[in-house]
């Protein structure tokens, strides 16, 4: 790709993405430090609890109480992990549905 121009053009190859999705209670690093603390979280639901009062989107997240620990987890299949797009702009993206400048659509295509 490092030479291409208008003359020599090339297509776009696709990407296969994979997502690690894990959550607070599987997090093999969180299970193991669960005896020395009680309140737990990954480092994006905390992101998210601290810029809540300023974000556009909506966020969900769980709180689960496991005996006397408190684990904040997201729900699962859920558009948490995908980054933000227009967040601060003046007039944040439409939902278009299957349009490719929908915010989902974008979102996608950022991650």
């Amino acid at each position: 790709y490092d030479r291409v121009t208008t003359k020599h053009q090339r297509p776009l190859a696709g990407v296969t993405r994979v997502f690690h999705k894990v959550t607070s209670t599987d997090d093999p690093v969180i299970r193991k430090l669960s005896n020395e603390g009680n309140v737990f979280a990954t480092d994006s639901i905390l992101a998210t609890l601290m810029s809540c009062g300023r974000s556009v989107y909506s966020w969900d997240i769980i709180a689960q109480r496991v005996g006397s620990k408190l684990f904040l987890d997201k729900r699962d299949n859920s558009q948490f992990d995908l980054l933000t797009v227009s967040e601060t702009a003046t007039e944040p993206p439409q939902d278009e549905g299957a349009s490719i400048n929908a915010p989902a659509n974008l979102a996608l295509e950022a991650t």
